[in-house]
C-alpha cells in the first residue's frame, strides 16, 4: 500500500494522493464486503482494490473449534471467562453479526489462550463444507462488484498470492532425506544440498509411494516433500506444481486456495471488471516460476522486494485503465528504491517508511 502510494506521488508531486489500507488482521471476505459497501457509499473513493482471500476458512475452524470444545454450553464461556477471547466467543453463542466474527487470529494464544494448532489438530472440513465456503467467497466478490457499481466507484479485483514453499512453523530438517531412505540414504552426506541425484531420485519413488497411501491430512506434506526433491533435481515446473497442490492441500488452510483465484477470475470476466493476476505476476518474477520467499517473509506477508513488484504492477495496471498519466518509468523507480532499501543499517521509523524488519534486515532477501 504504502509502496504504491509513493510511487503514484513520484509519478505526479502536484497531486494530492493517498493510498488507505482498510484491511484488519483476520477478516475474511465476509466482513471485507461490509467494508467495501461502506466506504463506496460514504467515503466516495477514487478507487477501490480488493485483494482478500488469505483468511476465508479461518473463521469456520474457530466456530467448530467452540462447537467441538461444547458448543452452546456455558461451561466453555466459564472456562474462557478469564481470557480476552471471551467476548468474541460469547458472540458466538448469542448470535452471528453483521460484521466480524470470531478468527482463529482472536483465539491465538497468549499465555492461557487458544491456539492456532490446537483448534486445526480438533477440526476437520468436509468437501462440503470447503465447496460451500468457496462459493461464499464468490458471493462476496460479487457483493463488492454490486456495492462498486450502485456508488459508481471503479474496482480493481488482484488474485490472493501465497507463499507455495512455506512448510509451516518448522522447515524440514537438514538430514530429512537421510531419514526418509534409512540406511539406504547414508550416501546422502546428512543434508539435502549434499544428496546426489540418484538419492535424490530414490528419495522421490519413496515419497510418491507414500503420497500414494497417504490420508486427507498427510496429503500435504507429502506433496511439500514431493517440491523439496523435485527442485533440488532441477524440475522446476514440476515442483511448482507439487508446491501448490501442498498449499491447496493443508489441512490447516492458512493460505488462499487455487479455487479462490479461479472465482476472482471467474467473477472478473462475468462482470466486466479489471483483474491484476497477483499469482501469474509473482511466478512470472521468480527465476524458476515458484513464488516462494523472494516476495514473501512468511506464508501471506510481502517482504519489501514482494511488496515493490506489486506496487509496479499495480501502477502499469492503474496507467493502463487512464488513472495516472505515468509520467514516471515505474521499473527504473523501483530498482532505486529497492537500491536503497538494500543501503538500509536499521528499519526506519517513520510510518511512511518502516518495512516491519524489525532488527533483523536479512528478511529483506
Amino acid at each position: 500500500t504504502r509502496q504504491l502510494e509513493r510511487l503514484l506521488r513520484a509519478a505526479e508531486p502536484g497531486r494530492e494522493i493517498e493510498v488507505v489500507n482498510l484491511g484488519i488482521v483476520a477478516l475474511s471476505s465476509s466482513q471485507v464486503r461490509w467494508i467495501v459497501e461502506d466506504v463506496c457509499h460514504n467515503f466516495k473513493p477514487d478507487l477501490i482494490i480488493v485483494y482478500s482471500g488469505n483468511n476465508e476458512f479461518l473463521e469456520t475452524h474457530a466456530e467448530k473449534f467452540v462447537e467441538l470444545s461444547g458448543g452452546r454450553d456455558t461451561s466453555v464461556l466459564s472456562s474462557l471467562s478469564d481470557t480476552n477471547v471471551f467476548r468474541l466467543v460469547n458472540q458466538l453463542v448469542r448470535g452471528r453479526p453483521k460484521g466480524r466474527m470470531t478468527t482463529i487470529h482472536d483465539m491465538a494464544r497468549a499465555n492461557d489462550r487458544v491456539s492456532e494448532s490446537e483448534i486445526v489438530d480438533k477440526v476437520e472440513l468436509t468437501s462440503d463444507e470447503y465447496d460451500e465456503l468457496v462459493d461464499v467467497y464468490e458471493q462476496n466478490i460479487d457483493a463488492m462488484v454490486d456495492s462498486a457499481e450502485r456508488s459508481g466507484t471503479p474496482l480493481l479485483l488482484m488474485t490472493v498470492a501465497s507463499n507455495w514453499m512455506w512448510r509451516g512453523q518448522d522447515d524440514l530438517p537438514g538430514d530429512w532425506v537421510t531419514e526418509l531412505l534409512g540406511d539406504a540414504g547414508l550416501t546422502a552426506g546428512g543434508t539435502v544440498g549434499a544428496a546426489s541425484t540418484a538419492t535424490f531420485e530414490a528419495a522421490l519413488a519413496r515419497v510418491d509411494l507414500e503420497l500414494a497411501a497417504a490420508g486427507p491430512k498427510q496429503k500435504s506434506e507429502w506433496q511439500f516433500k514431493r517440491g523439496e526433491l523435485l527442485l533440488a533435481l532441477g524440475r522446476d515446473g514440476e515442483a511448482g506444481a507439487a508446491y501448490r497442490q501442498s498449499m491447496n492441500s493443508d489441512p490447516h488452510l492458512r493460505r488462499a486456495t487455487d479455487d479462490l483465484a479461479e472465482r476472482v477470475r471467474a467473477v472478473a470476466a462475468r462482470r466486466g471488471v479489471p483483474l491484476l493476476d497477483t499469482i501469474d505476476l509473482l511466478s512470472a518474477e521468480s527465476p524458476d516460476g515458484i513464488v516462494g520467499f523472494d516476495v514473501f517473509y512468511d506464508y501471506v506477508h510481502f517482504s519489501p522486494r514482494g511488496a515493490l513488484a506489486v506496487a509496479e504492477a499495480l501502477y502499469v495496471k492503474l496507467k493502463s485503465l487512464g488513472f495516472t498519466p505515468g509520467g514516471i518509468d515505474a521499473g527504473a523507480w523501483v530498482d532505486r528504491e529497492w537500491a536503497e532499501i538494500k543501503q538500509l543499517t536499521s528499519d526506519p521509523l517513520a510510518i511512511d517508511r518502516w518495512m516491519g524488519l524489525g532488527f533483523d534486515l536479512g528478511r529483506l532477501d
